[in-house]
């Protein structure tokens, strides 16, 4: 029997969503923004669960009409008839990790905009370092911290792309810190043997010697 239910975010609504699913035995839904919370808090319930490829779940031609209640039908259809293509569900440690190395990515790619903004700001202006001068060591930055604009619009403009550089700037220690969490997480110390090692712990410790 397929059966349809939406899961609610009350502690009472989802007791009653768990019960429902553990009387159908099997769940299943498309993965998506929302993670894999709802695998884990089913999982919890004794539910078996399944997390599929929104790619992968097979379609008519010209059905267009989108609704919950029609999707989750169609689903659970071509879950029970083993149409759909079930995804690799991380656990809790694993998508912590994940998040860690998305917000680090994030971070990076937020100092290299501001970055830009600047030396084009410079470049603009008609402001160019000394030659010799390696961009972006601590000698460049003492260098950016000297130039005035007789402007005081232009000098206001200069000092808030200066500030967000600023923000970015102690890449190196930025990088500790994210490795040291990262390695805090995952047993980076040998001698802490009470402590579980990760199986992502190779590719982590060769990542931090790079």
């Amino acid at each position: 029997m397929v059966k349809y239910a939406a899961w609610a975010r009350s502690p009472t609504a989802k007791t009653r969503s768990g019960s429902l699913a553990r009387r159908s035995n099997c769940a299943c839904y498309e993965a998506g923004p929302t993670g894999f919370v709802l695998y884990w808090q089913l999982a919890q319930l004794g539910v078996q669960c399944a997390v599929v490829a929104p790619s992968l779940v097979p379609k008519k031609p010209g059905d267009r009409v989108k609704t919950d209640r029609r999707d989750a039908l169609k689903l659970a259809r071509s879950h029970r008839s083993g149409d759909l293509t079930a995804v690799w569900v991380r656990d809790e440690a694993s998508e912590a990790l994940r998040d860690l190395v998305r917000q680090r990515e994030a971070a990076k790619q937020d100092q290299l905009r501001a970055r830009h903004r600047l030396t084009k700001f410079l470049l603009r202006t008609g402001r160019r370092p000394p030659l010799g001068l390696k961009a972006w060591t601590e000698r460049f930055v003492a260098w950016l911290e000297q130039i005035r604009y007789t402007q005081p619009a232009q000098q206001v403009a200069f000092v808030d792309c200066l500030n967000d550089c600023c923000c970015f700037c102690p890449s190196r220690c930025q990088g500790r810190l994210y490795y040291g969490a990262i390695g805090e997480g995952f047993g980076r110390d040998q001698e802490e043997g009470d402590r579980p090692q990760s199986r992502h712990k190779m590719r982590i410790t060769r990542l931090r010697c790079n």
